[in-house]
């Protein structure tokens, strides 16, 4: 070994000039040994094909044997980040970590050695610390002072690639510029249902025009390692004319595309819109789902639409397979497309958390209420309403909501009555 590294010596003492280095030939054989870069990680992607499937791991193979002392580390944005190496190392319990040594391991009966090849990296426990949609995120590998980076992926939306009713992120489009942070635009504002969740629609004041990146929008069927942003054949609708210019158009020598909305045309009246993204590409016969985003105008006076001049007209919104392909216009029976309406309800009913006890009267104690609205969709409290705010929000309606809860536990006028002279109740 010492005789191969001393002939890289003499070859670059020769190349860069003999007569100019002081230092003697062993010394400079094992610093150009520890100058040489590691080979970039290969296979990076995000998530994994086998036991661990989850749009919230990385996963990357080392493009050649590590050596003694080599590291990695995973990049956000350009900076290191822990990460849980508990996969990695085959731990039984998560280890977080933020410069990892890059040494084979022993995933005995699940994985076999593949030249470092890392299962899952997961910045989360379990899904408290996911991977954040639209960053970027890289495998830098270490060694000596020099150092190699792999391909860039961006982080997914949980849910996103899916159609998504009774979900939280439902048919939203990624937008790399709002959802994970970061200066807004001047003059935008946005929409979410939950912190940390995918923008469901944006508020732009009088006469703004922004152009945002899009984000992938993924197969109806989940995740898949093979598509990192866009299969790129887009095309924009809305379902309200002349509320916003909507344009799509590719990002030259890049994979990504772009959304642009203009305001102006309004002339400082208020409105609400929502926009539809079409992927007329397939990729092996996989169809991708439409994604959808509400914009919402100010006034010239700073104001949000509140009820139209018109008299308005509006449905109900149940947030389910049906009610979702009756607004998208997506049911095999409806030909009349994509909707418009005015507003969109919602019924919060079952009562709240504590109800009356049996019999009924004004003076009865209160109890829990199992079918209480705030915990009847699972979840987070109250997702029935953050659900029924987002979809309105992203198809572009005011929303509606029917408080429907002083008759509990039964409906009667007497219960109503008695429900009503019940202080502690109200």
């Amino acid at each position: 070994m010492l005789e191969r590294r001393q002939v890289m010596a003499v070859d670059l003492a020769t190349a860069g000039g003999a007569d100019e280095l002081d230092t003697p030939v062993t010394d400079l054989a094992f610093f150009s040994a520890a100058a040489v870069a590691p080979a970039a990680p290969t296979d990076f992607r995000i998530g994994y094909s086998s036991s661990l499937e989850r749009s919230d791991a990385l996963c990357f193979r080392f493009g050649e044997t590590p050596q003694p002392g080599d590291t990695w580390r995973v990049l956000e944005n350009g900076v290191p980040i822990p990460v849980n190496t508990r996969y990695y190392k085959g731990l039984s319990v998560d280890t977080w970590e933020t410069t990892i040594a890059a040494v084979p391991f022993d995933f005995t009966g699940r994985q076999p050695w593949e030249i470092a090849n890392n299962p899952a990296i997961l910045p989360t426990a379990y899904g408290e610390r996911a991977l954040t949609a639209g960053n970027r995120y890289e495998i830098e590998v270490l060694r000596g002072g020099q150092s190699a980076t792999s391909t860039t992926q961006y982080g997914r939306f949980r849910g996103a690639s899916a159609d998504g009713v009774n979900e939280t992120q439902t048919g939203t489009v990624a937008l790399l510029d709002l959802d994970y942070g970061g200066d807004l635009p001047t003059g935008v504002r946005v929409v979410r249902g939950v912190q940390g969740e995918q923008v469901a629609a944006i508020v732009l004041d009088a006469g703004t025009k922004v152009t945002l990146r899009l984000g992938e929008l993924g197969y109806r069927g989940g995740y898949t390692s093979a598509l990192d942003l866009l299969p790129a054949s887009l095309v924009v609708q809305t379902n309200r004319q002349n509320v916003v210019a909507a344009k799509v158009a590719p990002v030259k020598n890049s994979p990504e595309w772009t959304l642009t909305l203009d305001s102006s045309g309004l002339a400082g009246a208020p409105g609400m819109v929502s926009v539809r993204i079409i992927n007329n590409a397939s990729r092996s016969g996989q169809v991708v789902a439409p994604r959808y985003l509400g914009v919402i105008v100010k006034d010239s006076a700073g104001n949000v639409p509140a009820k139209p001049e018109w008299l308005a007209v509006g449905a109900v919104n149940t947030n389910t397979v049906d009610a979702q392909n009756f607004f998208r216009g997506t049911a095999p029976s409806d030909n009349t497309g994509f909707k418009a309406f005015d507003t969109q309800y919602v019924y919060l009913n079952d009562g709240p958390l504590q109800r009356p006890t049996k019999p009924v009267t004004p003076s009865s104690p209160l109890e829990f209420n199992p079918s209480a609205w705030r915990s009847s969709s699972g979840g987070f409290d109250g997702k029935k309403l953050v659900q029924s705010l987002r979809e309105s929000a992203k198809f572009g309606a005011v929303p509606q909501i029917v408080y429907y809860n002083l008759m509990t536990p039964d409906e009667s006028q007497a219960i109503a009555l008695a429900n009503l002279q019940n202080r502690p109740f109200l």
